[in-house]
C-alpha cells in the first residue's frame, strides 16, 4: 500500500512467501529475498544499486540487477510483482538429448578416447569402444567369464595412462570370482590393434562383497595413480590403514608405492570412506571423491594426504557432539559438499573447463542415480567448499551413471537403469543409453493429455498408477509444480516428486501418483502440472472407480522353458468373477526385455462367469537367459490382477529339471514368506527384485540361517525374486498374492 507509513528503511533483507499463482519455475520450495546495498534506504530517495533474486537454498540462480528504483513504496510494489510473475522468469537455456548407443550391458564409465571413439566399461565384463557418430561398438576386452558382474560389482572404473597412446596403457579395477569368493582386482592392459592385451595385475585385496565396491580411477598432476575403494560393507576397515577397503588409494604407473605416500609400502593415501563411486582430479592437481551416505549425507570430498573422512563414525559435517570429539581426535576433514537429510545415490564427479553451457565453467558436474540429475557444483576460491549448486535433469534419462566430455567441451553421459534399482518408467526396451547434451535453439513442447487416466481401486486400497507425460518438442522439458482439485484431489498424491521432473525431448516419462480411494463409486479430479522452461500448464483428468470387474487367472504364476531360439507358447486364462463386465482391449507386458516375450489373446467384453484364453510365447535368446514378466489386462480391469511369467532357457526342453523340496511356504506368499534353504547353501545376503529387476528391499543374514522369514505385507502384488548371495548364489521366484 501506499499509505506513506511503510517504506523499505528498516530492513536489509525481505523473505517473502511467493503466491502459488506466481511462482512459475520458482517452486514452492524458494523464498525470494530483497537486498539493498544500502541500508537503510531513505524515505523517497533511490538507491543506486539494488538485487532482488531468488534462493533456493543453493544459490541465487535467478538475479535481477537494477540501476535506479523509484522511490515509492507503489512502485516497488509493481516492479516486483510485475518481475516475479513475468514469462520472462521461465529459464531460455533450452538443452536436447541425441540418442547415440543403446542395448549397454549396465555401462560404468565412458570416457573419450584420442581417437574420437569413447571407451566404456559394462559391469558384465565388457571394455567397448563406441564411434559417437555411428554407434557401431568395437570388443576391446573381454573378462565375461571372470568377472562377477552382480549387485554393486563387476567390472567398474578405468583410467588412461596420460600419455596414451604413445604409452598405450588401460588401467581398470574388477570383481572377481575366486571359487567361492570375490577379489577386487586392480590390473594394467597394453592397447595394441583394437585389444587390450598382457594383463598385469598391480594390486588385489579380499575377500570382499557385492556391494561398495567404490572403484574409480584417475591419474593426478603428479603422474600417479588414484583409486577409489568402498568398505565392501566392513564399515570399520574404513578407518584401518592395513586394509585397503573405504580408501583412496595411490600407486606409480607400474602399481608400486610412490616413496611420498603417508606410510611406507603402503598404497593407503586417506582413509575413512564408505562407498567412494566419483573420483576427479582437477587442472589445479586437486582430488575430490563422490561416495554414498547410508541413508543421509552423500558427500563430496576434497582429499588430502593422510587425512581421515570418517566414516563409519562420522557421516557429512562434524556436526554433533560425538562426532565433533571423534573429529578433533583422528585428523577428520569435513565434507566439501553434502545432501544432508537424504540421499541421491551421488555417483560420476568430472570437472567441466568447456564454454558450451554458460554457468557450468570451472564447476564440478555430479551425477546421481537415485536423483537421476547433475548437479553443477561451483567451487570457493580456494576448493574447499561449494559456492553454489545448480541441478538439471532430474530423472529425465533414468540413473546417470557416468559423464564423458569430448575434446571441443560437449557432455555424453551413460544410463544405468539395468542395474536393479531404476526409477519408474524405466528400464526402457533399449537401455542402457549413451546420450549427447547439447544447447538448441528448439523448444520442448508440453503434448495435452491424450485421454483421462482411470483408475481402478477398492476403499481402503493404495495402489501406484504413473501419469505418461509426452514431450512432442526438440528440446528437454521440466516440470517444477503441480497442484491438484476436484472431488478426488484428496484421493492421490504425487510420489517421488522432489521440485524437479524432466522430460526427454521427443519423448515420455512417468508421474508417479500414490492413489487411494475413500469413497465408493466413480469420481473425477485434477492434476495440474506446470512446466519451468516454457509458459505452460497441463491438466490430466484423474478418474478414480471402485467399480470393476474382478478377474482370477487360471494360474498365478506360469513357468516357460525354451531353448535357445525356438518360440514355446504356453497357453492360460482368466475367468471375469467380478459383478461387471471385463471390456478387454489388449494385454500390456511388464519385463526388463520385452522383445522375448510375445502375447496374443481374445478382446471385447467379457461378461460374468466367462472366461478368456491366453496365449504367451517366449524365445530364449541366450543359454543363460532367466527372465521374469508380468501381464497386465488391458482395459476396466486393474493392472494389479496380473499373471506372473517366470522363463529360461534350457539346453532341451526334454531335461528334466531336478527340484528339491519347495524353496519358500506359502506360494503364493500372503501375508509371510518363508525360505528354507538348503543345507549345501551358505548365504549372508538377500536381495528382493521384482519382475523388472528393480531392487526393492535388502538385508544381511546370519552365518547360519537356513531359514529366512520375510514380511510380505511391504510388496506391492506381483513377482519377487529372492537372491540370495554368499560363498553360494541361489534365485528363488515368488508371488506376492493380489489384494481382493
Amino acid at each position: 500500500q501506499d499509505s506513506g507509513d511503510f517504506f523499505l528503511s528498516d530492513l536489509q533483507r525481505y523473505s517473502l512467501n511467493v503466491p502459488s499463482w506466481c511462482r512459475g519455475p520458482i517452486g514452492p520450495r524458494h523464498r525470494v529475498i530483497w537486498e539493498s546495498s544500502k541500508a537503510p534506504l531513505p524515505r523517497h530517495r533511490t538507491s543506486s544499486r539494488h538485487s532482488l533474486y531468488f534462493d533456493n537454498s543453493h544459490d541465487a540462480q535467478y538475479a535481477f540487477r537494477m540501476k535506479r528504483f523509484l522511490s515509492t513504496t507503489t512502485a516497488y510494489a509493481v516492479v516486483f510483482l510485475f518481475l516475479l510473475c513475468s514469462t520472462s522468469l521461465y529459464s531460455q537455456e533450452y538443452y536436447r538429448f541425441d540418442l547415440l548407443a543403446s542395448n549397454l550391458r549396465i555401462p560404468w564409465e565412458i570416457e573419450f578416447a584420442p581417437d574420437g571413439r569413447i571407451w566404456c566399461t559394462e559391469r558384465d565384463g565388457f571394455v567397448i569402444a563406441i564411434n559417437p557418430q555411428t554407434g557401431e561398438r568395437t570388443t576391446l576386452l573381454d573378462l565375461s567369464q571372470r568377472v562377477r558382474s552382480k549387485d554393486e560389482a563387476g567390472l567398474l572404473g578405468f583410467a588412461f595412462h596420460p600419455e596414451f597412446p604413445d604409452s598405450a596403457y588401460f588401467y581398470t579395477s574388477f570383481t572377481e570370482i575366486r571359487g567361492d569368493e570375490f577379489y577386487q582386482v586392480l590390473a594394467r592392459y597394453r592397447y595394441v590393434a583394437d585389444t587390450l592385451i598382457d594383463e598385469m595385475i598391480l594390486d588385489e585385496w579380499g575377500p570382499v562383497s557385492l556391494y561398495h565396491a567404490g572403484s574409480r580411477l584417475a591419474f593426478g598432476a603428479d603422474g600417479h595413480l588414484y583409486v577409489s575403494t568402498g568398505d565392501a560393507t566392513e564399515e570399520t576397515v574404513a578407518q584401518d590403514w592395513n586394509s585397503r577397503k573405504g580408501k583412496v588409494l595411490r600407486y606409480t604407473s607400474n602399481g608400486e608405492i610412490p616413496v611420498d605416500n603417508p606410510l611406507p609400502e603402503n598404497p593407503v593415501w586417506a582413509i575413512g570412506f564408505r562407498n567412494p563411486q566419483g573420483l576427479v582430479v582437477t587442472r589445479d592437481g586437486a582430488v575430490y571423491t563422490a561416495e554414498h551416505g547410508p541413508a543421509i549425507e552423500d558427500e563430496v570430498n576434497k582429499v588430502d594426504r593422510s587425512r581421515n573422512y570418517g566414516w563409519p563414525f562420522v557421516n557429512g559435517p562434524c556436526d554433533d557432539e560425538e562426532e565433533m570429539l571423534f573429529c578433533n581426535t583422528f585428523n577428520v576433514k569435513g565434507p566439501f559438499f553434502s545432501t544432508g537429510e537424504s540421499t541421491l545415490g551421488i555417483c560420476a564427479l568430472t570437472e567441466y573447463n568447456g564454454t558450451k553451457y554458460p554457468g557450468w565453467e570451472n564447476a564440478l558436474l555430479l551425477s546421481s542415480l537415485k536423483g537421476g540429475r547433475i548437479h553443477v557444483l561451483k567451487r570457493s576460491a580456494n576448493g574447499e567448499s561449494t559456492t553454489s549448486v545448480k541441478d538439471y535433469f532430474a530423472r529425465c534419462v533414468g540413473r546417470i551413471r557416468d559423464f564423458a566430455v569430448s575434446p571441443d567441451g560437449t557432455l555424453h553421459i551413460c544410463t544405468s537403469n539395468r542395474d536393479g534399482r531404476s526409477s519408474p518408467g524405466f528400464p526402457r526396451e533399449t537401455d542402457d543409453r549413451l546420450y549427447r547434451i547439447t544447447r538448441t535453439t528448439e523448444r520442448p513442447e508440453f503434448a495435452e493429455q491424450q485421454h483421462p487416466d482411470t483408475i481402478f481401486a477398492n476403499v481402503g486400497e493404495s495402489i501406484v498408477h504413473s501419469i505418461n507425460l509426452r514431450n512432442t518438442g526438440g528440446a528437454v522439458l521440466s516440470i517444477v509444480n503441480w497442484w491438484s482439485t476436484g472431488a478426488v484431489s484428496d484421493d492421490f498424491y504425487v510420489h517421488l516428486y522432489d521440485g524437479q521432473q524432466w522430460v526427454r525431448n521427443n519423448g515420455t516419462n512417468a508421474f508417479p501418483l500414490v492413489v487411494e480411494p475413500k469413497t465408493e463409486g466413480i469420481q473425477s479430479g485434477e492434476l495440474a502440472l506446470q512446466a519451468g522452461n516454457i509458459n505452460v500448464t497441463r491438466r490430466y483428468n484423474i478418474v478414480i472407480s471402485t467399480e470393476f470387474p474382478d478377474v482370477d487367472w487360471a494360474e498365478d504364476t506360469i513357468t516357460i522353458l525354451g531353448e535357445v531360439g525356438k518360440p514355446v507358447s504356453y497357453v492360460t486364462s482368466w475367468t471375469n468373477n467380478g459383478e461387471y463386465g471385463a471390456l478387454t482391449t489388449g494385454y500390456a507386458l511388464r519385463s526388463g526385455r520385452t522383445s522375448v516375450f510375445s502375447v496374443a489373446g481374445e478382446t471385447g467384453n467379457i461378461p460374468r462367469g466367462e472366461t478368456s484364453t491366453v496365449t504367451v510365447t517366449y524365445t530364449a535368446d541366450d543359454v543363460s537367459a532367466r527372465d521374469y514378466a508380468e501381464l497386465a489386462i488391458v482395459g476396466n480391469v486393474p493392472d494389479r490382477r496380473r499373471l506372473i511369467i517366470n522363463a529360461e532357457a534350457v539346453l532341451s526342453t526334454v531335461d528334466e529339471k531336478v527340484s528339491a523340496s519347495p524353496l519358500v511356504r506359502p506360494q503364493p506368499v500372503t501375508d509371510v514368506a518363508t525360505f528354507v534353504l538348503p543345507d549345501n547353501i551358505e548365504a549372508h545376503h538377500l536381495t528382493i527384485v521384482d519382475a523388472l529387476g528393480r531392487t526393492v528391499n535388502t538385508a544381511t543374514l546370519h552365518e547360519d540361517a537356513g531359514t529366512v522369514i520375510v514380511d510380505a505385507t511391504q510388496f506391492t502384488p506381483g513377482a519377487y525374486v529372492a537372491v540370495f548371495e554368499g560363498r553360494h548364489s541361489l534365485r528363488v521366484p515368488f508371488v506376492v498374492a493380489r489384494q481382493r
